[in-house]
């Protein structure tokens, strides 16, 4: 951030994550990802006038879309327990970060700055039915650091004690 200026508040959000994972052996899974977010950040510039230095306030709409790919293991031989999946995995993201009023220096601007992360998560998923689970997973993939939500599987049989 550069000195001439700073955030003062914010707003909080809650990303929403896609996630698909097909079974590649009987404990492994490749899964692609999207995530996506939207935020604002208010900042003010300090600048020069006639009766000395002054702030200018402005808002940041922040976008954020965020595709990856990654590898899960499931701990299903380790953890026998009926209807619950335990996982872990690493991969990527491409975080692209949009910001439609960025400062930088004495102006702000649109920018985009794209990343490719490191996406590490360790997690659980109950099934309530052979379709339908709850999950709740923790990492780090830049976008957030604990995801909770609702799967639901389309094909295939639960892996918990098979």
């Amino acid at each position: 951030k550069p000195d001439s200026s700073h955030y003062t508040s914010g707003t909080a959000s809650l990303p929403l994550y896609i996630h698909a994972e097909r079974a590649v052996g009987k404990h492994l899974g490749i899964a692609v990802s999207l995530g996506y977010d939207v935020f604002y950040y208010n900042y003010s510039f300090a600048e020069q006038g006639n009766s000395g230095t002054f702030y200018r306030s402005k808002t940041d709409r922040v976008w954020v879309i965020s595709p990856g790919a990654q590898l899960y293991y499931h701990f299903n031989k380790w953890i026998p327990v009926r209807n619950l999946d335990v996982f872990a995995g690493a991969g990527f993201v491409a975080n692209y970060v949009k910001h439609s009023n960025y400062p930088s220096s004495d102006t702000s601007s649109n920018v985009i700055k794209p990343t490719i992360d490191p996406c590490i998560k360790v997690g659980a998923r109950y099934y309530v039915n052979r379709h339908a689970s709850f999950f709740l997973d923790a990492g780090y993939d830049k976008l957030s650091w604990v995801s909770l939500g609702f799967t639901y599987r389309f094909f295939g049989k639960i892996l918990a004690n098979k």
